[in-house]
C-alpha cells in the first residue's frame, strides 16, 4: 500500500434511489449496497392491508418475511457496483414490476429456499436460469463489535443518514502503517458470473444503507441500523410501526 493509493481515491457523490410509500417519499442508497431493498420492498408492501393484519400478527410477519425474501433475491440476482454492472435499477424500482412480484407471495406457504429472481427487464415476476442459491460452509463464529448508525437534524431542518463504521476488530493491520483494512471486502462474491465479483477498483456489494423519509417535502426521519443483512428488515419493520400503526420512535424502535 503506498501513498498513491490513498491520494488516489475519490468517494463518489450519487443520486439516491427512490421510491413511494403511502404517503412517504423514500430516500435509499444506490446498487453498489443493499440500499434499494428497502424501496423494492416498501413498492411490494405498497398494495397490501397490513394493518388489517394486525402489528407482529402470524399473517403481518409472513406478508412482510416474504416481500423481503423477493427484494434479497434480487438483490443477490443484480446488485453491483454500477460503475462495473448495468444494473435494472429502474426495473427493480418499477411499481409494475413489484405488482408482479407481490404476486408470488402465497398467504399459506414460505419459501424453504432464496425467492425466485425476478426479471426487472421485462417487469415480469421470475426469471429461469439468472440466478443460483448461494451455498457454502458456515466458517466458525467470531464475537465481533456491530456496525454503527447515526443521524441528525439541526435547528434549520437539515437531515443527516449515516452507517459508517466497519466491524474491523478483527481485521488485519498494515505492517508500518497502523491502517487497519476494511472487512467489507468479505462481501465481495468470486464467482464470475455474479454481479457483485470481485474486480480491480470495484466497490463490493455493502450492506451499509442509510435512507431517509419525507413527507410533503419535509422531513419526516432519517433512518437505519446496524445487523447486516438485519438492517433493511429492522428498517422497515421500525418505519411500518410508525406509519401504519402509528407508534413514536421509541416505541416503533423497541418491537420484536
Amino acid at each position: 500500500m503506498s501513498a498513491e493509493d490513498l491520494a488516489g481515491y475519490r468517494s463518489p457523490i450519487v443520486l439516491p434511489v427512490t421510491a413511494t410509500f403511502r404517503d412517504l417519499d423514500i430516500f435509499a442508497c444506490g446498487p453498489w449496497c443493499q440500499g434499494p431493498v428497502l424501496p423494492q420492498t416498501l413498492n411490494i408492501l405498497n398494495g397490501i392491508d397490513l394493518a388489517a393484519m394486525g402489528q407482529n400478527s402470524a399473517d403481518y410477519i409472513h406478508t412482510v418475511a416474504a416481500a423481503l425474501n423477493l427484494a434479497f433475491a434480487d438483490r443477490h440476482a443484480y446488485y453491483g457496483d454500477p460503475e462495473f454492472v448495468d444494473v435494472p435499477i429502474d426495473g427493480l424500482l418499477d411499481p409494475a414490476y413489484a405488482n408482479a412480484r407481490r404476486a408470488l407471495i402465497n398467504n399459506d406457504r414460505a419459501w424453504p429456499e432464496m425467492a425466485p429472481a425476478g426479471d426487472p427487464y421485462t417487469l415480469t415476476a421470475t426469471i429461469d436460469g439468472r440466478m443460483n442459491n448461494p451455498t457454502g460452509t458456515a466458517g466458525p463464529v467470531q464475537e465481533e463489535l456491530d456496525t454503527s448508525y447515526i443521524c441528525v437534524v439541526d435547528g434549520n431542518g437539515n437531515a443527516f443518514s449515516g452507517t459508517p463504521s466497519d466491524g474491523s476488530t478483527s481485521a488485519p493491520v498494515v505492517p508500518g502503517l497502523g491502517i487497519v483494512v476494511s472487512t467489507r471486502g468479505s462481501q465481495n462474491w468470486t464467482d464470475p458470473d455474479h454481479p457483485a465479483c470481485v474486480a480491480p477498483g470495484k466497490r463490493p456489494r455493502l450492506t451499509p444503507n442509510p435512507a431517509m423519509a419525507v413527507r410533503d417535502g419535509r422531513w419526516l426521519m432519517p433512518f437505519g441500523s446496524p445487523g447486516n443483512d438485519v438492517q433493511i428488515q429492522a428498517m422497515v419493520q421500525a418505519l411500518m410501526n410508525m406509519v401504519i400503526f402509528g407508534m413514536s420512535p421509541q416505541d416503533a424502535v423497541e418491537q420484536p
